[in-house]
């Protein structure tokens, strides 16, 4: 079962191709995979391939330090495992992951002795195309029931195609340039087939068909769509006789040649980039999950906030204290402030005798006439916030106009307005194009009332 937060950090890969074995080794350095090593070795000739990858298993096991820290992962060739596609309505993008769980669940035969994994899910201009790799069982349980797979720390089993198409997208189709419709690819498995395939350019396996020269349907039905490619790849092992007896017809197409080693070296480097592989047996994690933007803002939101309530536990059993020795001072400060309270309510006592006698003093000064014609007097486009009476004859005027010159002029027209002036710099706000002005006026208040009693 795959730990959620284990990752591999070793995994040695074994590929049956053909008469070949590709044995790869890769390791995980902080959070990059390198590959180690690259061998090739002959299959033993027994006939049987898990006969002859359990004696390859056999052979590296010495020399392999901790197995229990690596896990062994065994590449199918397409010859024994199936492929499958299935066309959805586009309408159940959102739904597609568990549609295709519950088939595979409905289907009676997949349910004992097969295992499934899902492949790529394709979003095409009017449908959905779903990719699913199953296998019998029997496969790989062979090597597991012979126990020697039980000596590694972990045991997966993928198809080829999730290898091949990790390589030739990032070795050809990512890099190249040209536009394509798609690239084929061929290559020969033993002496009786060839594994088609059909790769979109954004790296997705759209069909795989497994071609048997003897019978020259399937080679025609490849062949015409062939036709329809921009590119084919071969591998290197393939010949023009090979091709020929396929019953594949060229015209004219892109044809591109590369050992298959290279393809595999990529492709294992490139599956590995992801954080999880499923396989048809396990799973195991490679990666720890990439954490986007918005957690680093979080973590660092966080810590500032652990940061901060620490700080504030500090200051808290600080401020105890200090609060502790500041009550002890209350109390004799409290005995000291006794006589100057009784001071200061005499002075309270003096400041209210001095506002009711102001006040009594301000009834001869005809307020509500002199706020009537201010208001007459002051413009639309001028605000005033405050008003301060001094001296009995005093008046300033705080606000603000479009302009401060004007409305001075206006006030001095008034009868009984001496002396109108501005106390300060008028003051211009650039976003609102408002004069700010203070404006102190000496009022005759007997001119005043005789002007407003004709």
């Amino acid at each position: 079962m795959l730990n959620r937060w284990k990752v591999t950090r070793n995994i040695v890969a074994l590929y049956p191709a053909g008469t070949r074995i590709f044995i790869i080794k890769v390791n995980r350095r902080g959070r990059r995979w390198n590959l180690s090593s690259f061998d090739t070795v002959s299959s033993g000739g027994s006939g049987d391939t898990w006969t002859d990858v359990t004696d390859v298993i056999t052979r590296i096991l010495p020399g392999i330090s901790d197995p229990k820290k690596v896990s062994l992962t065994l590449i199918l060739p397409r010859s024994d495992y199936f492929f499958t596609r299935g066309i959805y309505p586009k309408h159940l993008v959102e739904n597609i992951a568990n549609i295709l769980n519950y088939e595979k669940s409905d289907h009676v035969f997949l349910k004992e002795d097969y295992s499934v994994i899902t492949g790529d899910i394709i979003e095409t201009q009017s449908s959905l195309i779903a990719t699913i790799y199953w296998v019998k069982n029997s496969v790989w349980e062979t090597l597991w029931q012979g126990g020697i797979v039980k000596s590694f720390g972990s045991f997966l089993v993928i198809p080829d195609l999730m290898v091949l198409s990790k390589g030739i997208y990032s070795s050809f189709i990512a890099e190249d340039s040209y536009e394509v419709k798609g690239t084929w690819v061929v290559f020969p498995i033993g002496k009786n087939f060839i594994h088609s395939f059909h790769i979109t350019q954004e790296g997705s396996i759209t069909e795989s068909v497994l071609i048997d020269p003897r019978r020259g349907f399937l080679g025609s039905l490849v062949s015409k769509k062939l036709q329809n490619s921009s590119t084919i790849l071969y591998s290197d092992s393939v010949s023009e006789g090979f091709i020929k007896d396929s019953g594949i017809i060229l015209n004219g197409q892109r044809l591109l040649f590369t050992p298959l080693e290279e393809i595999v070296r990529h492709g294992i480097l490139g599956l590995l980039d992801v954080p999880t592989i499923h396989g048809f047996n396990d799973s195991i994690r490679t990666n720890l999950p990439k954490v986007p933007v918005w957690g680093y803002i979080f973590l660092a939101i966080f810590m500032s906030y652990a940061l901060f309530a620490g700080y504030i536990l500090f200051e808290g059993k600080h401020l105890e204290g200090k609060l502790a020795r500041i009550k002890k001072e209350r109390v004799i400060l409290e005995e000291q402030w006794k006589p100057i309270e009784q001071q200061l309510n005499l002075v309270k006592q003096i400041e209210q005798d001095k506002e009711n006698l102001e006040a009594i003093t301000a009834q001869t000064i005809p307020l509500r006439e002199f706020m009537e014609l201010l208001s007459i007097t002051t413009p639309k486009d001028t605000w005033l916030n405050n008003l301060i009476l001094t001296q009995g004859n005093k008046i300033i005027l705080r606000g603000d106009s479009k302009s401060a010159v004007q409305y001075m002029g206006e006030l001095s027209k008034i009868p009984g307005f001496k002396d109108v002036k501005f106390i300060s710099p008028v003051r211009k706000d650039a976003g609102s194009d408002k004069e700010f002005f203070n404006i102190e006026i000496t009022v005759d208040w007997s001119e005043f009332k005789k002007s407003r009693s004709k």
